[in-house]
């Protein structure tokens, strides 16, 4: 999904739960362990594709969010690693 190839997530715990929630996609996913007919769940995603791209517009406006704090972070751990590097007689 990352790479924008159509995917079903299928989660089997609460962290793979929980990163598709903060993404957005709880429901385009399939709880492994805890779905009554799983194969059945699958099917329905696969039968639907533009269900998805429908998830993916409405979730595009986090992810951006998601994508610029991402960014931001990076640049602040950068920005301390210059600091300190500048800071240490080696």
């Amino acid at each position: 999904m990352a790479l924008g190839v159509p995917s079903i997530p299928l989660t089997y715990d609460e962290r793979s739960i929980s990163s598709i929630e903060t993404i957005g996609l709880k429901d385009w996913a399939v709880d492994y362990i805890r779905a009554g007919d799983f194969l059945s769940e699958l099917e329905k995603r696969y039968e639907n594709p533009s269900c998805l791209d429908e998830m993916k517009r409405v979730a595009r406006p986090l992810w951006d969010v998601l994508y610029k704090r991402l960014i931001d972070g990076i640049a602040r751990f950068a920005q301390k690693v210059e600091t300190n590097c500048k800071s240490r007689v080696f």
